[in-house]
Formats: C-alpha cells, structure tokens, sequence
C-alpha cells in the first residue's frame, strides 16, 4: 500500500482524541466566560494548548504543537503583563475567549491525526539531481549576498527605522524582504534534497543562508526575517528527526533569550543605540513581539462600531487577495492602523483574531480559522509526498505563525507569492537546465 495516498480513517483513538480535544475546550471556554480573572483565563488557554500538544505526542512538527503553543503565546503575552501589573489600556475576558474558540476550530479542522510518513520513495541520486542542487545552492548564495549588499546600501541612506523604509517606498528594500524570504524557502528546500538523498546536513548553507538573514535583520530592524530562518530550519530538523522532542527546552530557552537579545540590539545598527531592556527576562520577551496580538484585539473591541465593520466580503477579498490584481480592496493591516487607529501609521500590525472579528464578530473568528485549518490540513497531509511540498509546509507555517499579529491575507499572500512562485522558479530552472543536457 502506498503510504502517500492513504485515506485519513478515523480510528477508536482518534474519535478519543476528538472527544478529549472538544470537551477541554468546552471546560476551558465554560472556566474562562464565568471567571473575571485573567489569570485563571491565562491558565484555562495554556492547559487547552498542553492538551493538544499531548494528543499530538509533543511531536514539533504537528500543527497541534507548534499552532498551539505560539497561537497561545501570542493571545495570552497581553494579559499576562496585564495581571502582572503592566497595563496600558483595557483588559476583558474575551480577549482570551475569542482565541480559544479559534484555537478549538482550527484544532478540530486539522483532525487529530498524525502523519509521520515523511518520505515515501526515497529519490534516487542522478547526475541530473545533483546539478539540480548545485544550482539551488549558488541561488541561495547569490541571494545571501544580494541581502548582504541591500543590507549595506539601506544603511548608508540613514534611515532609523523599518516604519522609515516602508514610508520611503525604497525600491532596495521593498524587493530585498522578498529575497531574503525566498532565500529562507530554497535553503529548506535545499536541505530537504540533500539530507533526503545523501542523509547529512549540509550546514554550509545554513550558515551562509543564516548570515544573510541576521545582516538583513540588523540593519533593517526586520526581526521576522532571521526568525522565520531560524523557525523554518529548527521545524525542518526536527521532521528530519535531527532534532526530537528531548531537544524542545533547549530550543525554547534559546529561542526565548533570541528575542530579548533582539530588543536589546534591534536599533543598534541603525541609531546606534542599545536597549537595556527592564532586566526582567519574562517582560522583555513578551513585550519582544507577542502582547501585540492580545493589545490590538483589545483596542479593536473597545469600539463598539469595529464589531462586523469590514463585512463578510473581507473575507473574499483576505482568502483571494494575492489573485485580485487591480481591484480595490481593503487592508485590515491599513484600516486598524489608520482607521481604528488615528493620526498615521502607527506600525502596530494587527491581530488575526481581530480580522475575524472586523469580519462578522465571532461568527467571523470561526469562518477565518475554519480557513486557516483547512490551508494548514491541506500542506501538513502532503508534506511527506517531495521535498518541495515538505519546504511548502514548513515555510507555510512560519507565515501562520506571523499572521496571529497580521491578518488572513498574510498567509494566502505568502502561499502565491513566496511559496507558489518560488517553487515554479525551482521546477523551471531544472526543467530548462534537463533540457540542455540532451
């Protein structure tokens, strides 16, 4: 029987993980809409997430896991500073309710089942294969430098800030943040290749790909670009099983000391300024990316007129926004920072669960994570099919991950513009590169 077309059957174990996921999420919603504490809210979040880790085996690589736990990190930072004492603004239970319920769909759209097959037929190393990689590597070089030389440029022009650079419409920089994420897809799809077919890991090119994106980073203040690299490579090694669930503390503590390193330095490069930061490890990492999602839920709920403002045509344009080329549509990202938000851009982003919730209120949240399960089902089910599906899935999530400070269109963008486009560029050059050797 051939594995990658196996049928999703739904086993006496799984109808079990099923029950256990719904009825945790019922105690957790039913525990959080009778408490007016968001320290019991916090923890009624966080012990749904370690239940859906548990029913996933801690496995990394399982949407369960990593949609989970970063999901739970971005809609619960805000109200842990809350109660911690560190308010600015308002804080109400559903700023907790409605992330649960949006957890609870996607959970039960993705489906319990594990798909651990990452390879069904082992490719066969040919010449033509090999030349395949070597071309993908020196793109992947040409892209680093590229990034590095951008990186330079940008830095002469004496801007302070992203905000500047995105305000400025400068050329360099709008096209270098899509090199440096192609760059990020190529080298997990470089790595898939070699490790697949030969069984090592070519770190070289980790490394080179990994300078680019932190010079990148540290001259631009685009922190997503080295944490998408580093997320995406740490994903990939562990469904490589370089990495196994042993390893998890130490990747977060490391994780966790990357971003508050990245407040402290963030503006070193442009200003020549550090942060020192409060000397509090746990406020410094919150604060580092994640209270952003819970603070701009709040803002958003605060107004009573925000509730459905967008309307359900949002929705169409979010789901197809990256196909509607000339037609007029409206960005959540634009109209919370302008809109909600007055007096010019603020650089605030938004809030995923927020975009449900400009959408329809919560009938909103439900229909924009039923969308979310589905795309992330769709790549996780046929991952183990190539390495260009496994780089789909891995690149896929980082862009998930983001997007629970963005909006729905940060992850159909990325599927178009980033993954769609940057595996057409792979299949042509090896197409083009067959077809001179005959």
């Amino acid at each position: 029987m051939q594995r990658d077309k196996m049928r999703l059957v739904y086993t006496r174990n799984e109808l079990q993980k099923y029950i256990v996921l719904i009825f945790s999420a019922l105690v957790a919603v039913l525990i959080i809409s009778i408490s007016s504490s968001a320290s019991i809210h916090v923890f009624s979040m966080w012990a749904f997430a370690l239940i859906a880790c548990i029913l996933c085996g801690f496995n990394f690589f399982h949407p369960y896991f990593w949609f989970s736990i970063f999901f739970t990190l971005y809609s619960t930072a805000n109200a842990i500073l809350w109660e911690a004492g560190v308010r600015s603004g308002n804080y109400t239970k559903e700023q907790i309710l409605y992330p649960v319920i949006a957890l609870t769909v996607v959970l039960i759209v993705i489906g319990t089942k594990k798909n651990d097959n990452i390879y069904e037929n082992r490719e066969v190393v040919n010449d033509v294969k090999q030349d395949d990689e070597r071309i993908l590597k020196w793109v992947i070089i040409i892209c680093a430098l590229a990034a590095i030389l951008v990186s330079f440029i940008l830095r002469a022009r004496g801007y302070t800030s992203k905000v500047d650079m995105r305000r400025s419409g400068d050329v360099f920089f709008r096209y270098a943040v899509h090199i440096v994420r192609f760059m990020t897809l190529f080298v997990i799809l470089y790595v898939g290749k070699v490790f697949d077919r030969h069984g090592f890991v070519p770190w070289n090119i980790i490394i080179v790909g990994g300078i680019g994106a932190l010079v990148f980073t540290l001259f631009t203040s685009e922190r997503d670009v080295i944490f998408r690299f580093g997320y995406t490579v740490v994903l990939l090694l562990f469904a490589e099983k370089v990495l196994k669930p042993r390893h998890i503390p130490i990747v977060a503590i490391s994780a966790i000391l990357a971003m508050v390193l990245s407040v402290i330095i963030k503006h070193y490069f442009l200003r020549g300024i550090l942060h020192t930061g409060t000397g509090n490890v746990l406020y410094d990492f919150l604060t580092s990316d994640f209270n952003a999602a819970g603070r701009n839920l709040q803002y958003l709920m605060d107004f009573s007129w925000t509730k459905g403002a967008l309307g359900w045509k949002t929705l169409f344009t979010e789901i197809f926004e990256p196909i509607l080329i000339g037609i007029k549509t409206v960005d959540p990202d634009h109209w919370f920072n302008y809109t909600v938000h007055t007096g010019g851009y603020k650089g605030y982003a938004f809030t995923l669960v927020g975009t449900g919730y400009a959408i329809a209120g919560l009938p909103g949240i439900v229909a924009v994570f039923i969308v979310v399960g589905v795309i992330v089902k769709f790549f996780y089910n046929r991952y183990h099919r190539s390495s260009y599906w496994l780089a789909a899935y891995i690149y896929l999530s980082s862009s998930v991950i983001f997007s629970f400070r963005q909006s729905l269109q940060t992850i159909t963008g990325t599927i178009v513009d980033h993954i769609g486009l940057g595996i057409l560029f792979c299949v042509l050059i090896r197409r083009i590169h067959i077809g001179s050797r005959r």
